[in-house]
């Protein structure tokens, strides 16, 4: 929220208050008037994350009873965004217009506090599909783009072959991580082998079909190094 009261505030100001706050997203919310009906979304010529946010904007609105007019874009002879919030800012931007103040119908959704409250319910629910859908990207894309193999430091044995409850050492450190990265164990990487490590061991020997005797042996270490996520 950037102002209280009913005043006009310059294109520059208000990107500049935007990029200031160093949001993820950025709205400016309007009416429109000069005819027409329902409600549209300005975003970038490029699409991304303003587009999405758009999209379900206005999908929000519909479940209230107001239609969509679209998402819309719009360049100027420079081949840039036309509106100077969207074009200036640097994070998304969208120019909401929630409906025409000159058409009845559209009045009816909005000339009330109560209608003007579920209206801005409608948008915070459409900002918060954004930022669920693109984290859920993120991470999707995170997963496809992370090695497929460990790229950490194995252990080394010990002398007796294998590593059991009560073994302390860096080299257990080593162990817990790549448990850590294979199964998502979760572990403290506090370097002492006890029954969350062993548990997470015989997990991992499930996994690989191993004998689940929770001593992690030259078996689990060559099948470490083979495993595949």
């Amino acid at each position: 929220q950037t102002r209280l009261s009913d005043i006009n505030q310059s294109i520059t100001t208000k990107v500049n208050m935007a990029n200031s706050f160093g949001a993820d997203l950025a709205l400016d919310i309007h009416f429109n008037a000069g005819g027409g009906d329902g409600a549209e979304v300005w975003c970038s010529h490029v699409g991304g994350t303003g587009e999405v946010l758009g999209k379900n904007i206005l999908k929000r609105f519909e479940e209230i009873g107001q239609n969509s007019r679209g998402v819309k874009t719009r360049l100027n002879e420079s081949g840039q965004d036309y509106f100077g919030f969207i074009r200036m800012t640097k994070m998304p931007a969208v120019i909401v217009e929630c409906g025409f103040i000159d058409n009845a119908t559209d009045r009816k959704l909005f000339d009330t506090p109560a209608e003007l409250k579920k209206m801005g319910v409608a948008i915070a629910k459409g900002v918060l599909d954004t930022i669920t859908q693109e984290n859920d990207k993120k991470r999707s894309e995170a997963k496809s783009e992370a090695l497929t193999g460990y790229y950490g430091t194995f252990p080394t044995l010990p002398s007796r072959g294998y590593f059991k409850k009560g073994d302390q050492g860096t080299m257990v450190k080593r162990l817990q991580a790549f448990l850590n990265w294979s199964i998502e164990a979760d572990l403290v990487k506090d370097g002492i082998i006890g029954d969350a490590t062993i548990e997470a061991v015989k997990k991992f020997q499930k996994e690989t079909g191993l004998k689940k005797d929770g001593l992690f042996g030259k078996k689990c270490l060559t099948a470490a190094k083979k495993f595949k996520k």
